[in-house]
């Protein structure tokens, strides 16, 4: 089977409003449907209801997926699925909020690492139970420097040294973590901080 060719049919009938039910076309050729750019938003949520979770996937992590559609598998029951929505460059602020709640750690990870997390949705995150989640939350750009400040004090060195490189972390905790405990934070102040730390030994 050519598969190009059976996904371009199922476009062209899409486009041309003939019914299609996709639990009838195979695997293979759903999943390429659902990740083409080109698939029709109407079609794209027909297959968001597919029973194989990644063709759901595949539909969550397509660029032309809509807020709307976003929303609907924000609560999907994979946790796959909810990590694709929660890196979609589309996902908005609610969603986002959403999902930083969610009990899967690698969707509250995927929530820290997306550049359009509220600041709100960051700081929740900045207290939660995993470090890799909190880690996140230190390298993200638009983390706000009054969280940061709450990272500097994280039991997790990883988490210190993270906030250490951020390019917003104020000078004063740069100075207060320069003298950390942990060797590596204290080497991470200073490469971000060097001009001032000239005479540091770390």
């Amino acid at each position: 089977m050519n598969l190009q060719k059976e996904s371009r049919k199922v476009l062209v009938k899409s486009c041309l409003g003939i019914t299609y039910l996709p639990q009838a076309e195979e695997l293979h050729v759903r999943l390429e449907i659902a990740r083409d750019p080109r698939t029709p938003l109407q079609l794209l949520t027909q297959m968001a209801q597919d029973k194989d979770f990644r063709v759901r996937l595949a539909v969550g992590s397509n660029p032309q997926a809509s807020v709307q559609l976003l929303t609907s598998l924000a609560q999907d029951e994979s946790e796959e699925v909810r990590e694709a929505v929660a890196l979609h460059p589309q996902a908005s602020s609610e969603i986002l909020t959403w999902l930083a709640q969610d009990k899967d750690e690698r969707v509250r990870l995927a929530v820290a690492d997306n550049c359009r997390t509220p600041s709100e949705a960051l700081a929740h995150l900045a207290a939660d139970a995993s470090w890799r989640v909190r880690e996140a939350v230190a390298q993200n750009p638009h983390t706000p420097p009054e969280v940061l400040v709450r990272l500097a004090l994280d039991d997790a060195w990883g988490v210190r040294a993270t906030v250490a490189r951020h390019p917003q972390t104020p000078s004063q905790v740069l100075i207060w973590l320069a003298k950390d405990r942990n060797r590596y934070v204290r080497r991470a102040a200073a490469r971000h901080f060097s001009d001032g730390f000239k005479d540091l030994r770390v």
